[in-house]
């Protein structure tokens, strides 16, 4: 496993290294365009991966986790990531969005793109993104990776996905009166 130091308060969320060889941590996956591989992962020894494995299928492969951020604030998600493009470039219409919900799923809004921008990104990189205040305290909380590759040569590879929060202070204990001295 691994940890990013964010705050005093941060508090994980949820994470995925991806080394229990499966998507057992995420409430929906797009399978197969979506897989846990060995294959040169960033940390440990396996990574998730996008690729589209037929290449007459033009849609977007989802990888989705609900969480319940219930009594945290400040929400940062963290993830390596790389795009690698083995023949030619990423098009246009290529892309991986990463997308968050406030009402479960009823609306999207995305924080990052990767697309044609990125190709061919052979090293890995860190991506940190602060989440809008909509997305603290609440309980209909969902994120997920969209992707859209029209090629087999073209993947997306994914790795210690990390969601971390701060606790909210219990406003009791700041009304909380307290003596001092004698």
């Amino acid at each position: 496993n691994f940890s990013f130091y964010n705050s005093a308060n941060a508090a994980s969320l949820f994470n995925d290294d991806f080394e229990s060889e499966d998507f057992s941590s995420w409430s929906s996956v797009d399978s197969p365009e979506w897989s846990v591989t060995s294959d040169d992962p960033y940390d440990g020894n396996y990574r998730g991966h996008l690729s589209n494995s037929d290449a007459t299928e033009p849609d977007e492969d989802e990888l989705l986790v609900e969480v319940n951020t219930s009594g945290y604030e400040s929400l940062t998600l963290s993830y390596w990531y790389r795009v690698v493009v083995t023949n030619g470039d990423l098009e246009n219409s290529d892309f991986i969005n990463v997308e968050w919900s406030e009402d479960g799923g009823v609306s999207w809004t995305t924080l990052v793109t990767h697309d044609e921008e990125e190709n061919n990104s052979s090293e890995w990189t860190f991506m940190s993104v602060s989440l809008p205040s909509e997305a603290d305290d609440n309980s209909n909380f969902q994120f997920r990776f969209l992707g859209n590759l029209n090629a087999a040569s073209e993947r997306f590879h994914l790795d210690d996905v990390l969601l971390e929060g701060d606790a909210l202070e219990d406003e009791d204990e700041e009304d909380t009166p307290s003596i001092s001295g004698y």
